[in-house]
């Protein structure tokens, strides 16, 4: 009986130890282990909210890197399509690589009332003052005409009195600053109030069909008027001297080469006056540009 009551001793410790070893880990908390116990959404998103992606996008349209631009604001748009400056900045981006103007005009559709929509009314009157600066004009007085109150007002003003100015009509772009309450400086103000001394290729042509180089004098070129005169003259002095003297090779030859002077005479008087007229007007706009910095409007990142 002692040997028996020896031997299962340690065996009965044994036992005991192990089910007094499971209780104790029974009984210690444990981490969640379904999917149902992790934290909700929402809680997530009280702890880290949602980053503005307004800032990263103006700054891409600022450095020029329009690719970027498009595929980062396309994102932000897809992640939160209910924010109208995000869908202007998508569509600034996608017009910047594509080109086309319909994306602006979408967006102020689908957004009335909002600063993306009148962004992207200008955006849509910008695109067309670089293609055609008449009908940009007349976008950017809509503009005008639409949002009179707005920040952007005075801006358009601007755009469209210089894409009058492009046309040549200078008086009306002074016209449209004044409407528009835009400060001119006095020395603006004198160059487009003055008559602008355009010259008429037309008129230029016909005085120097008349009298090779003096068309390229009505022009203000008075050392090319001097020259088609002098070469001119030559071509013709040697076709009546082979004439004379019955050299008709000669003549024939002289007379093709002076054709071509005379007829580069009259083309060069028509270039010289439509030359002086662009010089005219690109110092208008050069001028303009300098007081009134053409930058493109972006939405206020507030």
């Amino acid at each position: 009986m002692a040997f028996m009551f020896t031997t299962r001793s340690p065996t009965i410790l044994l036992l005991a130890s192990f089910c007094w070893a499971s209780t104790a880990l029974g009984s210690e908390e444990t981490e969640p282990s379904s999917v149902s116990e992790q934290p909700s959404p929402e809680v997530i998103d009280a702890v880290a909210p949602p980053v503005d992606p307004l800032p990263m996008l103006v700054h891409l349209a600022e450095s020029g890197d329009d690719q970027g631009l498009r595929t980062e604001a396309l994102k932000a748009q897809h992640d939160d399509p209910e924010n109208p400056d995000v869908a202007y900045m998508a569509a600034l981006g996608t017009w910047r690589v594509e080109g086309d103007p319909q994306v602006f005009l979408d967006v102020s559709e689908a957004w009335p009332g909002t600063q993306a929509a009148e962004l992207g009314t200008l955006g849509a009157a910008e695109h067309w003052t670089l293609k055609a600066p008449r009908l940009g004009v007349r976008q950017y007085q809509t503009f005008i005409s639409s949002y009179p109150d707005s920040a952007y007002t005075e801006y358009a003003t601007i755009r469209a009195a210089r894409g009058l100015a492009h046309d040549g009509y200078f008086g009306m772009a002074l016209t449209q600053l004044d409407n528009g309450a835009v400060e001119v400086p006095d020395q603006l103000r004198s160059t487009l109030s003055a008559t602008p001394d355009w010259k008429r290729p037309l008129l230029a042509t016909a005085l120097s069909g008349a009298v090779p180089g003096l068309g390229q004098l009505y022009a203000g070129q008075p050392q090319a008027a001097a020259s088609a005169f002098v070469v001119n003259a030559l071509f013709i002095s040697g076709m009546a001297y082979a004439a004379n003297q019955g050299q008709w090779t000669a003549f024939g030859v002289t007379a093709f080469f002076g054709l071509g002077f005379y007829m580069g005479n009259i083309y060069g008087a028509a270039d010289a006056c439509l030359r002086h007229n662009r010089g005219l007007r690109d110092d208008i706009l050069t001028e303009m540009d300098t007081t009134w910095p053409a930058d493109p409007p972006l939405p206020a990142v507030e």
